[in-house]
């Protein structure tokens, strides 16, 4: 089990009450003045308690929850819960295959004489991957372990693949991050995944980004990382704050663009590990170039002056200092606004007022959305509307002006899409330049006509609008066509 630093601070406390209670001799009062940490970021680090292993004459109950609790340490390769199994056994255990984690109430029950089942209360799940899912309430999950005598000591024979842990455990040792995959637009797209805190964590990071997007983002984003590109010693040193990674010759493939789309994905997932303060990469024990800045895909940056409607005005708030805007933004008060979300480049705004949600911009305003009980409104990156009503919050609708930009700009009027919940769409690989494709959701299906969801560009000059492929998830996508008035052809 891992606990924070403060934790360390009482126990520290603690000995050293005893040591005053004991007697001032044993505290040395000359001696040579000694250097405090150089690092102070070690003050905050976490230590991993060793548990013990089994016990002579251990039950069968004992060693199966002595196991359990023993495996959540990964000190060398779960070393300590390995000494509850079997030695045939022992080898073949795979403490990597995911984590379920449960709320610690774990009934014991004897199966015959060489098999027991522990019942859990199961919360969550995080697979071999690092993603999370949640379980539904609902009955215990059983988990079945089989015994065998080992020199007269009960040992586990069979047990689950994976580790179970209570959550306040897991929240402890292990932690969220954000791997990062190029998306639509050339913007970076997060991958929330789960890490054990560890010291190979920087290796973990870099192993799942070159093994690629999680399967609910793989239609809709890609990697820089060619096919096949692998750590050359399997391993990602740290030296001094800086990582060094070190990859095959497989990078170069993909030439300069991917190798742009690299460097930003490594520089933005690293980022929030805490002993990581930078990184080399090389190719082949060769260090190679860093591109310039400004290339490769971008991160949506975080909004820093919000914006406000004030006495009739609507501005910016900086610093406490109310700043009035100018252009198209202006007309928005009087509209009675109840909600106003602009895009990220300030050009288009959605407003949620008595008659619904409206698309604003310099062109002027329309009524995109006028069905009751409407929520906030949202505006993605490429100015698309997105509405969802508060009573079926299942079903959301994405309002498109015209065929996108360049049929906006020709004045074109716009076409609101219903999406079905839950939808699943897919897109192929896009170079700069090419229409967007909207991250896919995990789910089964795809309402249509689904234009709206997923887009992709069709590589003849002819095809200025885009296609869209869409079916149930695991299935042949059942149609390929262009959007036209809202058929398909």
């Amino acid at each position: 089990m891992t606990r924070r630093s403060n934790g360390w601070r009482s126990a520290a406390a603690l000995a050293a009450a005893v040591l005053l209670l004991s007697g001032c001799a044993a505290i040395p009062s000359t001696g040579p003045v000694q250097p405090g940490l150089t690092n102070l970021q070690q003050a905050d680090q976490t230590w991993q308690n060793i548990p013990s292993g089994p016990s002579p004459g251990a039950s069968q109950k004992d060693v199966v929850r002595g196991f359990v609790e023993a495996a959540s340490s990964s000190s060398e390769d779960y070393a300590v819960a390995r000494e509850f199994l079997a030695p045939e056994y022992a080898g073949q255990w795979d403490p990597h295959l995911g984590v379920l984690i449960d709320d610690g109430s774990r009934p014991y029950r004897a199966d015959g004489e060489t098999a027991g089942v522990l019942s859990l209360a199961a919360v969550a799940k995080v697979d071999e991957t690092g993603i999370m899912l949640p379980v539904q309430p609902g009955p215990t999950t059983d988990m079945r372990f089989e015994f065998e005598q080992v020199g007269g000591e009960w040992r586990i024979s069979s047990a689950p693949a994976g580790i179970i842990l209570d959550s306040t455990t897991f929240t402890s040792i292990w932690s969220p991050r954000q791997l990062y995959f190029v998306g639509p637009g050339g913007m970076l797209v997060p991958d929330t995944r789960w890490f054990l805190n560890r010291s190979s964590l920087p290796t973990a990071i870099v192993s799942a980004l070159l093994a690629g997007p999680s399967d609910r983002l793989r239609e809709s984003v890609h990697s820089g990382f060619p096919s096949g590109t692998a750590l050359v010693s399997n391993t990602v040193p740290v030296v001094d704050g800086k990582a060094r990674i070190d990859l095959t010759g497989t990078l170069l493939q993909g030439g300069q663009t991917a190798l742009s789309e690299v460097y930003q994905q490594l520089r933005t997932s690293l980022q929030t590990v805490a002993d990581v303060n930078g990184f080399d990469l090389y190719v082949d024990g060769v260090q190679t170039q860093i591109p310039a800045d400004g290339s490769g895909p971008g991160v949506l940056s975080e909004v820093y002056e919000p914006s406000v409607l004030v006495d009739g005005r609507f501005g910016t708030l900086m610093a406490g200092d109310f700043k009035e805007s100018t252009g198209f933004v202006e007309t928005l008060p009087g509209y009675d606004p109840d909600a106003v979300t602009l895009s990220l480049d300030g050009e288009t705004a959605a407003m949620l007022n008595d008659e619904g949600v409206t698309r604003v911009d310099a062109a002027g305003r329309v009524l995109v959305d006028a069905r009751d009980g409407l929520i906030e409104p949202g505006v993605d990156v490429f100015g698309y509307v997105w509405t969802v009503q508060r009573s079926t919050a299942q079903q959301l609708q994405v309002c498109v002006w015209g065929g996108g930009p360049t049929a906006r700009r020709r004045g074109s009027p716009h076409r609101g899409w219903p999406v079905g919940s839950p939808w699943r769409c897919a897109s192929r690989r896009r170079g700069r330049g090419s229409p967007p494709s909207f991250p896919a959701t995990p789910a089964a299906r795809c309402s249509w006509p689904a234009w709206c969801a997923t887009r992709t560009a069709r590589p003849s000059p002819r095809a200025r609008r885009p296609t869209c492929r869409c079916g149930p998830q695991g299935s042949p996508w059942t149609s390929i066509g262009s959007a036209r008035r809202g058929s398909w052809r």
